[in-house]
């Protein structure tokens, strides 16, 4: 019998990747490629979109002829993205006219104050779930709108496009096979541009108005699942059936959580997202958190999570050490120099592009504080994963502000989720269990899950849970009393110049 696989294909910031999953969530194959980020000014982070489409097909081609998939067959392909990132393109050719702006560009700054006077800021969080900050798609719509001459006659000639990355891989992997219009995304990719109506399920017409968008730019809102959305030719032996579209976030908690009675999970990677299921009658804009789509299986509603977010994590550690100021090889040395620190009052606030959830202040910069000439880099290294769990601790605080408080317990994956002392942290300030994740490719598994459903080999709560298991979770406690922790999280707040958390 010919076994079945599942592919995922998995197109983040840093990194694009592929791989093969069996029907236990084992990884059979994978292949990767680096991302190239430009920085043309301060604040500013984009791609090419050109870049990231031949970087797919390239992931996906090498899986797709690696020796485990010529003895099986793969049954069915899931996308999944970095999210609020938007091009530009020609409806017609599918041609980049603009380059790829990044979720954590800043560069519409200003065109997010325009657009958030007169009290829209609150009204599209409370109907799209999102801040109006230069976070969500739809303020880098308006810049590209304004300085690009090749949108704005795309626009007069009825060719313009306004894509994320879902939208962009599916139109170029698919051709013309596409089972329905040309441009096509799902419900947890649109409801990050605050162009979409959470609670109607589909593009709030108000808001395009306000942001100046037609709909018509927009690619049409299919299910995330459980629908075929074509096919893609000429990457293995035999067509692969394209299956769902669903955001990363949303695709690890799927992959993290699925067969399980967890319902949250933090993946701590280039920043830190915390995505939970929802809870009826959250008010997101008070506790400074995000409503959004999980996902909409085909002929059901789209289904609602919470999630807060943290912009610098990975980022900011990277900087302090190989990437930028080369004050420690990686993290892990940053551990064991941390481990030796001796008691002092350095703090840092990493905040090296604003500050995301709950406080949502673009301006806000990353500082130290409390330096002595005692201070040594194990202090500094210290103060650098403190501030970080500070950070994540913030947001579980802020998720607590409806009275019922998130999970007592959070399954944790991302790179920086193998880092023992930094869990460790974040469960003493917070004060909540974490799980960390044996699965190391959560985000691609959860594509892959998501495209197997209907297929047979994953229709329902069929997916063996020794998949994910098997090498048994790791979990962290709180060793500090809350007094204790209250005590450290007031302390460092006051260092760093920042209010508690919304309750």
């Amino acid at each position: 019998m010919t076994r079945e696989l599942l592919a995922g294909l998995d197109a983040g910031t840093s990194s694009i990747r592929t791989l093969l999953f069996d029907r236990g969530g084992r990884p059979v194959a994978v292949a990767a490629a680096p991302t190239h980020t430009r920085h043309p000014s301060p604040g500013w982070a984009e791609q090419d979109a050109r870049e990231t489409l031949r970087l797919a097909r390239l992931t996906l081609s090498r899986a797709l002829r690696t020796d485990a998939a010529r003895n099986a067959r793969v049954v069915g392909l899931g996308i999944t993205n970095q999210r609020e990132s938007v091009v530009a393109v020609d409806a017609e050719s599918g041609k980049p006219l603009s380059p790829l702006l990044l979720w954590h560009d800043t560069r519409t700054e200003a065109i997010a104050r325009e657009h958030a006077q007169g009290g829209w800021a609150r009204r599209l969080w409370r109907s799209g779930g999102l801040p109006l900050t230069t976070y969500p798609s739809a303020p880098k719509m308006v810049w590209i709108l304004r300085h690009s001459p090749e949108a704005r006659a795309a626009a007069r000639s009825g060719r313009l496009r306004f894509v994320t990355v879902d939208a962009l891989l599916a139109h170029d992997l698919l051709g013309r096979s596409t089972v329905g219009p040309a441009w096509i995304t799902d419900a947890s990719n649109a409801s990050r541009t605050l162009l979409f109506d959470l609670d109607r399920g589909r593009y709030d017409p108000s808001a395009l108005d306000h942001f100046g968008i037609r709909e018509e730019w927009l690619p049409e809102i299919v299910p995330s699942f459980g629908t075929d959305l074509g096919s893609v030719a000429g990457m293995g032996p035999e067509p692969l059936p394209l299956r769902s579209l669903l955001g990363d976030q949303q695709a690890s908690l799927l992959g993290l959580t699925w067969g399980t009675p967890a319902r949250a999970k933090m993946t701590l990677g280039t920043g830190a997202f915390l995505l939970s299921r929802g809870r009826p009658g959250y008010d997101a804009p008070r506790s400074g958190m995000i409503r959004t789509v999980l996902w909409q299986r085909s002929g059901a509603a789209p289904e609602i999570g919470i999630e807060g977010s943290v912009g610098t994590v990975g980022s900011f550690l990277d900087w302090l050490g190989p990437t930028g100021l080369g004050l420690f090889r990686d993290v892990p040395e940053m551990e064991r120099r941390a481990a030796r620190a001796r008691p002092g009052d350095e703090s840092f606030l990493p905040a090296l592009g604003g500050l995301f959830a709950p406080y949502w202040d673009p301006h806000q910069r990353g500082h130290l504080s409390g330096l002595s000439l005692d201070t040594r880099r194990e202090e500094l290294a210290r103060a650098a994963l403190d501030g970080v769990a500070h950070r994540v601790a913030d947001v579980l605080e802020a998720l607590s502000a409806d009275g019922n408080g998130p999970p007592a317990t959070w399954i944790v994956d991302g790179g920086l989720s193998r880092s023992r002392f930094l869990l460790q942290r974040i469960a003493d300030l917070s004060g909540r269990t974490l799980v960390r994740s044996p699965l190391t490719e959560g985000t691609a598994w959860g594509a892959a899950l998501a495209a197997g459903w209907g297929t047979g080999l994953a229709s329902g709560q069929d997916i063996p849970a020794r998949g994910r298991n098997r090498a048994g979770p790791s979990r962290i406690r709180p060793s500090l009393s809350r007094t204790a922790s209250r005590r450290l999280r007031e302390r460092w707040r006051g260092s760093v110049g920042l209010p508690s958390p919304p309750t």
